[in-house]
């Protein structure tokens, strides 16, 4: 790679020193000394990340202000779990608020908004996150919150079955959005054999199956302090938190009990599946699934690129100017209703591609279309364009952190991900090193005689087989 400053894991930073006879790109590094670094990305809190003993991690970003998201990050969601206990992890996310061995249902509901606070969680495939936001003075207050309802959960046989009618109901309205179906068959697909091919739900039969002895081992299994991490951000103090935490969560196992710092990366499998069951008549929702990359991956950030240089499109807005390629033939030749690039990042693996909205009649062509892009990186994309999505993708990343709770989300993620947090200085470095060497590089790594996961949802009798599709990688 051109880059090879940046050719390390976002997990290291033992080749960011200072070294002026490295090149990153076409810039010398000495180009990014902090007086040449925009303000913006400089003054920015440093974040402060302590370890204990047992493993548990106090991570924070301190601030001003009179509120704060402190919240715990947990290394526990679907990815690890199995076809026994598949749905364990969002099971118990919904019994965190069913009360605890010290507290009822209603006494934090009432203490919690009496401060005028809030309380949340929710789970995805690799983490479980469980935050509140509250006024500063009531930090404490929401620190024990957390952990009583972390380690005595009200696991009676009543709330259980209370809440497993709840998760019922909840799975079949998710059924009715497709645009989480879509996603779902693509991962099974894709990790065919593996835990990421599992939803976070969990199948009917799960939620149904599961019992008290089941979650009761999975909070055991997976609830302990290497796995944790203690987030702030706001008006937080560090050493608050770090004696919060020891004082709170001092008792937690210190067994890792599964592997969860395997990187290994999960071997991506292509495939389709068509369901004409699902959708509106006359209406193809249509997945084409690449394999990407891993959070951690050196080139996590040129996907990144790669994404806003695709970008997204629906046809209520009308102008597609800033599209690029085959958005742009989409768009002006009405071959689709929308069509958005996602990039979904894992530990140990990735999915890039494109998800699109399209008239039955189109769908060959749009899919023919959409396929003609990917080799289209290697050879059509100008400088001054590359430039100016490099300059949109470093906008994006630095507005995300807007608040103290996608800050902490951000803390959190990168922490139980990277077990560090890239500073903003670090990602504007990193993205402003991309060239185009590295686009083609990706491309034809991760593109070119690739086997993609597609899924059809809908009228889909006029998509191209699968031979057809994935041949088109062939170039």
């Amino acid at each position: 790679a051109s880059n090879t400053m940046f050719s390390t894991a976002l997990g290291s930073i033992s080749k960011l020193k200072h070294s002026p006879s490295k090149v990153i790109g076409r810039r010398p590094y000495s180009v990014y000394s902090p007086q040449n670094l925009p303000a913006y990305v400089l003054k920015v809190p440093p974040t402060n990340i302590t370890q204990n003993a047992s493993g548990f991690r106090v991570a924070t970003e301190d601030g001003f202000g009179q509120t704060a998201t402190v919240g715990i990050w947990i290394d526990a969601g679907s990815a690890f779990e199995d076809a026994s206990n598949n749905g364990t992890a969002h099971f118990l996310e919904h019994m965190a608020f069913k009360g605890t061995k010290n507290r009822s249902k209603r006494s934090i509901e009432v203490m919690v908004e009496e401060m005028g606070g809030h309380f949340n969680a929710y789970t995805t495939r690799e983490l479980t996150t469980y935050y509140t936001q509250c006024f500063k003075q009531d930090i404490p207050t929401m620190v024990e919150l957390l952990a009583d309802v972390l380690q005595n959960s009200n696991l009676e046989e009543r709330f259980i079955e209370y809440e497993r009618s709840v998760i019922l109901q909840e799975k079949e309205d998710v059924e009715k959005e497709l645009s989480e179906i879509i996603y779902d068959y693509m991962h099974t697909i894709a990790y065919e054999g593996t835990s990421l091919a599992l939803t976070i739900l969990g199948q009917e039969e799960d939620i149904k199956r599961l019992s008290k002895a089941d979650l009761k081992k999975y909070i055991s299994t997976n609830y302990t302090a290497p796995r944790m991490v203690l987030v702030g951000a706001g008006a937080v103090q560090h050493e608050q938190l770090l004696e919060l935490g020891e004082k709170h969560f001092g008792n937690l196992s210190t067994e890792w009990n599964q592997n969860v710092n395997d990187l290994t990366p999960i071997q991506f499998k292509g495939g389709q599946i068509y369901d004409t069951s699902l959708g509106k008549p006359g209406e193809a929702l249509i997945g084409i699934g690449f394999p990407g990359v891993s959070w951690s991956h050196p080139d996590y950030f040129v996907f990144q690129v790669l994404q806003h240089l695709f970008g997204t499109w629906d046809n209520t807005l009308g102008k597609f100017s800033h599209l690029w390629g085959f958005g742009k033939t989409l768009a002006a030749h009405n071959l689709v209703d929308k069509f958005e690039t996602f990039n979904v990042c894992y530990k140990r693996s990735g999915i890039f591609g494109i998800l699109a909205t399209v008239p039955e009649d189109n769908a060959y062509q749009a899919v023919e279309t959409i396929m003609s892009g990917f080799p289209d990186i290697v050879s059509k994309v100008p400088e001054e364009l590359l430039e100016r999505i490099k300059t949109k993708a470093k906008v994006s990343t630095l507005m995300s952190l807007d608040g103290s709770l996608p800050i902490a989300e951000d803390i959190g993620r990168q922490v139980l991900a990277l077990g560090r947090r890239l500073t903003p200085a670090e990602v504007y470095m990193r993205i402003d090193a991309i060239t185009l060497d590295d686009l083609k590089r990706c491309a034809e790594t991760h593109f070119k005689h690739a086997c993609p996961a597609v899924v059809g949802l809908g009228s889909v009798s006029k998509m191209p087989d699968y031979a057809k599709i994935q041949g088109w990688t062939n170039w």
